[in-house]
């Protein structure tokens, strides 16, 4: 779960509001995004691309807002799209835009069944994703790290048993 607590300067007099909070780190998120992420081939065979980081990121950084076309959650589309969309919980789908880089973070589900097959330790996922409801209507899902990621590292996500 992301720590907000995390993020609070001490200092303050008050907590900031969460949607003023979610925006202001979203936009320094966007405007790093090149110098924190690339995309290159996945370490995880047959997985195509994944994203590696360019730079230290820390635990609990946001990395980038999961972002792209908002429908409706009782819209199905094809098993592709469908594949790749996160479900709000407050009636749509986000199906994320092609320059939304988390959207190549790889599970290491078909990584850690070939280390199992030959006796290596399974690789733990080191980001999640977080929605945060700020009205009924409305969510915000972003990609944090859930421990320190090293610059060069692959990152990994759960997509949750849904997806598999």
């Amino acid at each position: 779960m992301f720590d907000y607590e995390y993020y609070y300067d001490s200092n303050d007099t008050e907590w900031p509001d969460y949607e003023d909070f979610l925006l202001n780190h979203f936009d320094k998120c966007e405007e790093n995004i090149n110098a924190t992420l690339e995309i290159k081939p996945s370490r995880i065979y047959g997985a195509g691309n994944g994203v590696f980081a360019k730079r230290d990121i820390r635990a609990f950084e946001i990395i980038q807002r999961f972002y792209g076309e908002e429908a409706p959650s009782d819209q199905v589309r094809s098993y592709d799209e469908e594949l790749y969309c996160f479900d709000t919980g407050v009636g749509y789908k986000i199906y994320p835009s092609p320059d939304c880089i988390v959207r190549y973070i790889n599970d290491t589900v078909k990584l850690n069944s070939f280390n199992k097959k030959i006796g290596r330790h399974p690789i733990q996922h080191n980001t999640e994703f977080e929605c945060w409801k700020v009205g009924p209507t409305e969510a915000y899902v972003f990609v944090y790290a859930i421990e320190d990621i090293p610059k060069g590292e692959e990152l990994y996500i759960d997509y949750g048993n849904s997806y598999w």
